[in-house]
């Protein structure tokens, strides 16, 4: 509190403004108590016993590193990593972790950084004879990179993951009473500080890959940089590739008054001082061990393999196309057109390049994955560099249009292929076009093929990592997670196709969606350096080099592309302030507007209330321009507990309050995976047919949920015939035949059952189900004795999909003869939005209510809206977003624009009364 203004003599109006009216003298504060002598002498007791358990388990992890130092494979395996150039600058290295706060450390792929620096730390506090004080985290963006870390960490200290090494990721942890070095997802370490606020007894955070910029590391690096005035002895080490270094040094080294709470980069504000933080920081670069990589370009592949379009080929560009490449490349209009007309004219002077392949490169729809073109490029690559076979130079190589087109390599023979696309569904496309080549298939062949993505199995991913025998040549076939994540070792080509896959928010259906786009020079660079880690590779960026030129420096970080929806659930959960205020400290901070959006919706779900909350109800909440006053509801601090869309979480914690759980967790997994149904190409008509067999409850998710049922009671956990199920399918057949003739994805089917016991384990980390309770016996528990209500199920499905809510007008009568999909479907934020073709709801002619709710919608000519399922007014109004009663005439009005009548007032208000019992069961 201010003390009082000291007594003016004379006043003036111009005094009157600045001086505050004088206050009463403040009560004195209270005298604190004197602190309890036992509880003293009990913390000091508490202290002297942990450090004397610190230097017992020093002495014994000393005594045990000297006992390997005299072992064969150690000393192979220090001999390996000696040669590795973050191994070469261990002393540098430990120094600079010695004497800094925090460290940033930049590295070229294959300079060692991920695998040597944090053992380098544990090695010496080994050797100080400080190892038991030490307690290393090191974080990862993905699954898979914290799995392999680990294991090549453990193979490289002679032990296996679970000793000195282990790892934690969501649902599976492998670590051990002596784990000292602790590799995890981010996300497992943003749920630990829910529980342990401030690490206490983390002495070393490793932060790998922050160039990325996911929303998740974005996020940590905010509460690191606060953590860190609480924990002046935590080490905090950021490890990047050489992609903008200074951005995190700087981030950490001033303080955030002193930057910009605009765009991306962390500018500052022209004429705002920079304060500096107090930390101290510095920046370490490691240089790579990586040999020459050769760059070739779309028009030299086209020239290399002499490619010819089949008829019909996706990838021929019309005008709409061409108008589409252009968009997404950052260039329009008629300046693009010129320039591409001029780069035509310069390959024509070079005379490197056929008609041929002119023709194609100007024809060509560059953002189309040509599957055509890849096995081509594939089989040239083996053709040209097989073991025996005769090297040739072509005419002379050519880097951007420079010179003539790609040859193989002098010298060499096999090296592994890897081939980057941008989804599962690409993959799945590649791999089966590779696989139906018999020149790859053959026994002669010597091929092996791998996809690599990270919804695969541990098992699944871990062969790719497996060496292929001699003389044999491996494949594989991966999204940008073998870009930086993880290192095949024996890559010495790369073709990429500079396509991924990025989340970003969808206004119209106020959901993360996942959106295929041109990847950045910076990740193409990152794609380049996979070919030279054991030698001279080859890199085939399957763009011109015009489209090349015109592709932005750098990915837009996640923070300003997604909806903010979990990280804002988060920040109230963890009572880490104003959510508007908190944001404003990222690295690259967010519009104030988009906080707003995920509040409002966060709202409407019930797991936050707006205290200021006046507007309409619009959820763009563009018209917004003050911060509003939140707090985080029970729900709320339930759905941040699950890593799962907030929705979904939702979803799954009604399912186990109404006592259907089971078929839910069937739900909310069919809709986190792939469908359950496939549509081969030209054979819609049966395929749409094969899906009414299971239509179940005018619902796309319950006849999801049906499906599913349906397959595990005939081929129980093995794939192996159980029973006769119901009409129309039989048994008698296998599985593989079974999903074939019915149009399912079998392994979209095993994934979902794989996601309903990781969602039934998450379920009872947080209390909701009983441990006792298993996919085995899930059906018979409590918790499902509803599990057949299709009432309670639709109540669920409402309570999580809301606000998405529908209105279909002229589907109740029976002989109206349109389909579901011919008519238009009226919500809050669109007026003619349609069911998409692809829904099995879509050729629906009679609905059971003229209420829809759906999980999302996209915007292509038209808006549609996918896995629809009908609900009855009751239902809307007990478990939809905000409902309120007109005192006048006791109409109920739901989600700001769908009003029921009511008997009577009375009934209105019970209604209301019901729905917050419902919320209130969650406190």
């Amino acid at each position: 509190m201010k003390p009082p203004a000291p007594p003016v003599e004379e006043e003036s109006p111009e005094d009157e403004e600045v001086i505050e009216e004088e206050k009463p003298e403040p009560e004195p504060e209270p005298e604190p108590e004197p602190e309890d002598p036992a509880k003293i002498q009990a913390a000091l007791e508490a202290a002297r016993e942990k450090k004397r358990l610190q230097d017992i388990e020093s002495r014994r992890m000393r005594s045990k590193q000297q006992e390997k130092q005299s072992q064969p494979k150690y000393q192979e395996m220090m001999a390996r990593r000696a040669t590795l150039p973050a191994y070469q600058m261990k002393d540098t290295i430990l120094e600079a972790i010695d004497k800094h706060s925090v460290v940033v450390i930049s590295g070229d792929t294959g300079c060692g950084k991920t695998t040597q620096v944090p053992q380098l730390v544990l090695d010496d506090l080994i050797e100080k004879g400080r190892g038991g004080e030490c307690s290393i985290i090191v974080t990862q963006p993905r699954r898979i990179s914290a799995i392999s870390v680990s294991e090549r960490i453990a193979k490289e200290r002679v032990e296996t993951v679970g000793q000195s090494t282990g790892y934690h990721i969501r649902l599976e942890v492998k670590k051990g009473p002596a784990t000292k070095l602790l590799l995890m997802t981010t996300g497992v370490l943003l749920r630990m500080l829910q529980v342990e606020g401030n690490l206490e007894g983390v002495s070393h955070i490793f932060v790998d890959e922050v160039h990325e910029r996911d929303i998740n590391t974005d996020f940590l690096l905010i509460i690191l940089k606060k953590l860190l005035k609480q924990r002046p002895d935590l080490k905090v080490i950021l490890m990047s590739a050489t992609l903008n270094a200074n951005l995190f040094l700087d981030y950490f080294r001033i303080d955030a008054s002193g930057t910009s709470a605009g765009k991306a980069g962390g500018r500052r504000a022209p004429h705002v001082p920079r304060a500096m933080t107090g930390f101290a920081c510095t920046l370490l670069s490691i240089p790579g061990r990586t040999f020459p990589v050769t760059n070739y370009f779309l028009e030299d592949a086209f020239q290399a393999t002499n490619f010819e379009f089949p008829a019909n080929s996706p990838c021929l560009a019309n005008a709409k196309g061409k108008d589409r490449n252009a968009k997404k490349t950052g260039t329009s209009g008629l300046d693009d057109k010129a320039a591409k007309r001029l780069f035509l004219d310069t390959l024509r002077k070079s005379k490197h390049y056929s008609e041929k392949t002119l023709t194609n490169i100007d024809v060509v729809d560059e953002s189309i994955i040509n599957t055509d073109l890849i096995l081509k490029l594939v089989l040239h690559i083996i053709a040209t560099t097989s073991a025996g076979v005769q090297k040739g130079r072509g005419n002379g190589g050519t880097k951007g249009g420079d010179a003539g087109p790609a040859g193989p390599i002098d010298g060499e023979a096999e090296g592994a292929i890897l081939i980057f696309v941008p989804g599962l569904a690409n993959i799945q496309d590649v791999v089966e076009s590779l696989k139906a080549c018999p020149q790859l298939t053959s026994r002669t062949a010597n091929v092996k093929i791998f996809p690599l993505h990270s919804s695969l199995s541990s098992q699944e991913q871990n062969q790719v990592f497996q060496p292929v025998p001699a003389g044999w040549r491996k494949i594989v076939v991966s999204t940008n997670i073998a870009e930086t994540s993880v290192t095949i070792e024996d890559v010495v080509y790369v073709i990429d196709t500079c396509r991924v896959k990025e989340n970003s928010y969808d206004e119209v259906s106020q959901m993360n969606v996942l959106e295929e786009m041109w990847t950045s020079k910076a990740n193409c660079r990152q794609r380049k350096g996979r070919a030279g880690r054991v030698r001279s590779g080859v890199c085939y960026h399957l763009v011109s080099k015009f489209t090349m030129d015109r592709l932005p420096d750098y990915m837009v970080p996640e923070m300003l592309k997604m909806s903010l929806d979990d990280l804002i659930l988060q920040v109230l959960a963890l009572d880490l302030g104003d959510p508007y205020t908190f944001l404003r400290s990222a690295i690259s901070p967010p519009e104030d507007v988009a906080v707003t959006n995920a509040l409002l919706f966060l709202e409407s779900l019930s797991a936050v209330v707006v205290n200021n909350f006046d507007t309409t109800g619009n959820l763009a909440g563009k018209d917004i321009t003050v911060d509003l006053e939140s707090e985080i509801t029970p729900l709320g601090y339930h759905l941040a507990a699950l890593p799962i869309n907030p929705r979904i979480g939702k979803l799954i914690l009604y399912g186990v309050q109404l006592h259907c759980i089971d078929p839910i967790l069937t739900i909310a997994s069919a809709v986190s995976v792939k469908s359950v149904f496939v549509s081969p190409f030209g054979d819609k008509e049966n395929a749409d047919e094969a899906k009414l067999r299971y239509l179940d409850g005018n619902s796309d998710l319950l006849t999801f949920a049906n499906a599913v049922a349906t397959w595990k009671a005939l081929y129980g956990k093995d794939g192996m015939s159980r029973k006769k199920v119901g009409a129309g399918f039989d048994s008698a057949m296998s599985e593989n035949e079974y999903c074939r003739k019915n149009y399912l994805n079998l392994h979209s089917l095993k994934m979902i059952d794989q996601m309903r016991g990781q969602f039934l384990s998450l379920l009872k980390d947080i209390g909701f189900m009983p441990g006792t309770v298993n996919l085995d016996n899930v059906a018979r528990c409590a918790q499902n004795v509803n599990g057949g209500h299709v009432g309670l199920i639709k109540s669920a499905i409402c309570a999580g999909l809301s606000p998405n809510i529908l209105l279909a007008g002229g589907l109740r009568d029976k002989n109206a003869g349109k389909r579901l999909s011919e008519i238009s479907l009226q919500s809050r934020i669109a007026g003619n939005m349609k069911v998409h073709p692809s829904s099995v709801m879509s050729d629906a002619k009679y609905l059971d209510s003229p209420y829809l709710v759906y999980l999302e919608a996209m915007k292509t000519t038209q808006v549609y809206v996918r896995d629809v399922t009908t609900v009855p007014p009751l239902v809307l109004a007990l478990f939809s977003g905000r409902s309120k009663v007109n005192t006048l005439n006791g109409a109920v009005t739901v989600d700001g624009w769908l009003q029921f009548r009511t008997p009577s007032l009375r009934v209105a208000q019970c209604l209301l009364r019901v729905r917050d019992a419902l919320e209130d069961a969650f406190m």
